[in-house]
């Protein structure tokens, strides 16, 4: 399985081969900017040769054109059409456009951050930089650096296991997953619930993750796909505050799998199903505060029904009239 950057390049070249009039909207690029050299060239070749293309031409002719502007025998037209047949929507070209360019933007602050003296240990030999400014720099210079690391490993996987035992679920969680299940499996579901039931409905955990990846791409107006959810779970997991700067080797390792915040979802769910057991988890969050508060009250002393202060007890309370006058 290639990297997370890997997989947004080869999607960005792919809609620009499909359909070239679009290159105008990756502009902004530098072919620099790419992770693999090859990629590089193939994206300077489309920009030398989109301007001279008609808009109705056949694919393959635009292949062999491409292939012979790259200058490399390593990238044959039956690369560039491989790239092509596997492309998603041409019409979000500008999102993989955006995601190439912040990949680059990261890579070069992450450059800049390992210049800056606080990144390393300190010239005693300790790891804590002596003024509260340099710890944050370098806190996060490692966040950065974990960042571009997670980029150029394969991407989480929405679908993987969290759980060893899905059984040893609470039943809020098995709803959660049922959500989950409708949401992931009918991607266009999201538009509907993303308004009403908020991430902080689901419990903290892989689910709250996966759920909050999702609503922030729809909301942003981009395509809820493997790849782009992927790069948003990517990106929300190595961004996380830190209250310690991590050791740089623990920032360059590679974090264990089930690290990655997500969720399979294997069995079929009826549709309406996310809708239904959405509401049920709103319900059940707006209880639970009041049957707290509730508790609270109840936990509390009782008042007596005389002064404590006072040795005569309850005698000693004053006597309340009524209108009448009479005392009861």
């Amino acid at each position: 399985m290639g990297s997370l950057i890997d997989g947004v390049e080869r999607a960005l070249l792919g809609v620009l081969l499909c359909d070239h009039v679009r290159v105008p909207e990756a502009a902004h690029l530098d072919p620099a900017d790419f992770g693999t050299a090859a990629h590089g060239r193939i994206f300077q070749a489309l920009r030398d040769v989109a301007g001279t293309l008609p808009a109705a031409i056949g694919i393959n002719a635009v292949m062999h054109l491409v292939a012979a502007a790259t200058g490399d025998p390593a990238i044959p037209a039956d690369r560039l059409l491989a790239l092509a047949l596997t492309a998603p929507e041409p019409r979000f070209t500008a999102v993989y456009a955006r995601m190439v360019h912040e990949a680059a933007t990261l890579a070069a602050l992450a450059a800049h951050a390992e210049r800056d003296p606080a990144y390393g240990p300190g010239p005693d030999g300790g790891s804590t930089p002596s003024d509260a400014a340099a710890v944050h720099r370098r806190a996060l210079g490692y966040a950065l650096a974990a960042h571009v690391a997670a980029l150029h490993r394969p991407p989480p996987d929405p679908y993987a296991m969290t759980a060893a035992d899905p059984a040893a679920l609470t039943a809020a969680g098995r709803r959660e997953q049922e959500i989950l299940a409708e949401l992931l499996q009918d991607r266009d579901r999201i538009h509907d619930v993303r308004s009403w039931l908020a991430a902080e409905a689901f419990a903290p955990g892989p689910h709250r993750d996966v759920y909050a990846a999702m609503a922030a791409v729809a909301d942003r107006g981009e395509p809820v796909t493997d790849l782009v959810l992927a790069w948003e779970l990517a990106r929300r997991h190595t961004f996380r505050p830190h209250r310690t700067a991590p050791a740089p080797a623990a920032a360059a390792a590679a974090p264990p799998a089930a690290a990655h915040p997500a969720v399979r979802i294997c069995a079929r769910v009826e549709p309406g199903t996310a809708a239904r057991l959405g509401r049920q988890l709103v319900e059940e969050n707006a209880r639970a505060p009041l049957a707290a508060a509730v508790a609270a009250i109840n936990a509390r002393p009782r008042m007596r029904a005389w002064y404590p202060s006072d040795p005569r007890g309850p005698a000693a309370k004053p006597a309340r009239r009524t209108a009448r006058g009479d005392v009861p």
